[in-house]
């Protein structure tokens, strides 16, 4: 069996022939399937009969991406999300807290709508698209960047840090000590 080979001219030699090299910046959105939005409303392009209102869709994007330390939009058939995801999720193996969660946006009911609000934050609506600490990292390109600097450990273990930390608090709230209080 002949490995792929990158050749001149942007294309891939493969056992079956040329084919081209994917282009990670390109948006790879599948072809719609019945079921999946049917018209596109003239106030958002993205959207159609059924979609989610813009409220909505922030504050479910809102509610993932604070959902563990790193969070990755995905989709299941994109050949970078599965790269990127047998990069970060190595990183789980870090005991009681998950530290890495992938949501395929392909698999959810409200995928559509997480495209949206991913794509008002980020700009594209390309995957993988990564946020660390709640915070907007970049795709694949980024992450392996990161790695190969040797920077990533640590930020991952910072965003791992303050999860705890958030958690923490949201889970035992400590009442505001009035003497302090009323100083301030």
């Amino acid at each position: 069996m002949v490995q792929d080979a990158e050749i001149a001219g942007g294309a891939v030699a493969t056992d079956t022939g040329l084919a081209p090299i994917p282009d990670e910046s390109a948006e790879q959105e599948q072809p719609m399937e019945s079921g999946d939005l049917t018209s596109i409303s003239p106030d958002n392009p993205h959207k159609g009969e059924g979609a989610i209102d813009d409220d909505e869709e922030q504050a479910l994007f809102n509610e993932a991406v604070t959902s563990a330390p790193v969070v990755i939009f995905s989709k299941t058939w994109c050949p970078f999300c599965t790269e990127i995801k047998k990069l970060l999720l190595t990183y789980n193996d870090n005991g009681e807290t998950k530290v890495v969660v992938a949501i395929e946006l392909d698999r959810q009911k409200n995928g559509h709508g997480l495209m949206n609000a991913v794509e008002s934050v980020v700009g594209r609506r390309s995957v993988p698209q990564v946020f660390i600490g709640g915070e907007y990292f970049g795709g694949l390109r980024a992450v392996q960047h990161a790695r190969d600097e040797g920077k990533l450990k640590s930020i991952i273990a910072d965003a791992v840090e303050a999860f705890r930390k958030v958690v923490v608090d949201r889970d035992d709230p400590k009442p505001l000590d009035s003497a302090a209080h009323h100083a301030a």
